[in-house]
């Protein structure tokens, strides 16, 4: 997906904008500006509405451009000339027509060129990162999997994603195994399967992946949670709150905690306090709502911490502005 900001791909130009073809057929720079201007472009005429990126119709567009730049040295042609070949993914002619028109003084061939010379670059990355993996670099494997299945530099591909962060994981490389987790736990590459995604935590875990015991924490919390599920959840995030110090997980804790035992409700206060003195944001969230889902004694502590009056039972208008002045503050 092109950034608006690249090769003028409008994003906020929900449909192709109307325009009149020229009445003489054979004016090639009137036809290319018709079929090929960007609608971002400030250097294009006044009468010349312009075409959003992705509706560009390479098939006419690209034989009137090469007219029109055979017809004139206007940088300005050179740069739509290079715009419909971006979009047909002739990259590296169209770098060498940007950098001219570029060259020439059109500001947005140089934004152009920009995006090109990244797109080359990932392609090539994609190339090397495959001659490594090959080579078996579990680090290329990682990486390229993470390439595949975002679509970077390679198109996105989540069965080659699976397999190369199977073959990492294989060598013993947890953030494989942790990613193989979330794709079967968010099921969008993949369909969901909570068995696999949790067997896949596992295995990170065993490596003592933090966030593989964040994920595994909240995963056994779904549904229909046993008292033997919700002890394991608590362990996980347990030890990736106090052993790996990660306060948001700390806080996922602390509101476990927060309606047990006397010993478990003061592990729940130092947990959420820990966590508004970090700035979590989740917990800044949770404070800005109607219900914040603390307890009376972990609101008191709350407040108290922020400066705001104890008395009521939630965070009234003066309670949210205390909250927000001491988020602005770094921890």
């Amino acid at each position: 997906m092109l950034s608006k900001y690249a090769l003028s791909s409008a994003a906020a130009i929900l449909a192709v904008a109307s325009f009149t073809f020229p009445a003489l057929a054979d004016d090639a720079v009137a036809l290319c500006d018709a079929l090929a201007s960007s609608p971002l472009d400030t250097a294009r005429p006044a009468d010349v509405t312009g075409i959003a990126f992705e509706e560009i119709d390479v098939a006419t567009a690209e034989p009137a451009c090469r007219a029109a730049w055979e017809a004139t040295s206007d940088p300005r042609i050179r740069y739509q000339l290079a715009r419909v070949l971006f979009h047909d993914n002739k990259l590296e002619e169209a770098n060498v027509l940007f950098g001219q028109a570029a060259a020439g003084g059109h500001v947005d061939a140089k934004i152009g060129m920009a995006q090109t010379l990244l797109e080359l670059a990932r392609g090539q990355a994609a190339v090397l990162l495959q001659e490594a993996a090959d080579s078996g670099s579990v680090n290329a494997m990682y990486n390229l999997a993470v390439d595949y299945a975002e679509g970077v530099g390679v198109p996105q591909d989540s069965a080659r994603a699976v397999a190369l962060y199977e073959q990492a994981g294989a060598l013993g490389d947890a953030w494989s195994t942790y990613n193989l987790g979330v794709l079967y736990d968010e099921g969008t590459l993949v369909l969901r399967d909570a068995a696999k995604a949790k067997a896949y935590y596992e295995q990170a875990i065993a490596k003592d992946h933090v966030w593989a015991k964040i994920n595994l924490g909240y995963l056994l919390l779904e549904g229909d949670v046993d008292p033997t599920e919700r002890s394991q959840a608590l362990e996980l995030f347990r030890s990736a709150g106090v052993d790996h110090g990660d306060t948001n997980a700390g806080l996922q804790l602390g509101l476990m905690l927060q309606d047990g035992s006397a010993t478990e409700q003061d592990e729940s206060e130092a947990l959420v306090l820990a966590a508004l003195r970090a700035r979590d944001t989740e917990l800044g969230g949770f404070l800005q709502l109607a219900d914040t889902g603390l307890s009376a004694r972990n609101l008191a502590a709350v407040k108290t911490e922020l400066g705001a009056p104890v008395g009521s039972d939630s965070m009234d208008d003066a309670a949210i502005a205390e909250l927000r002045r001491y988020y602005a503050i770094a921890p």
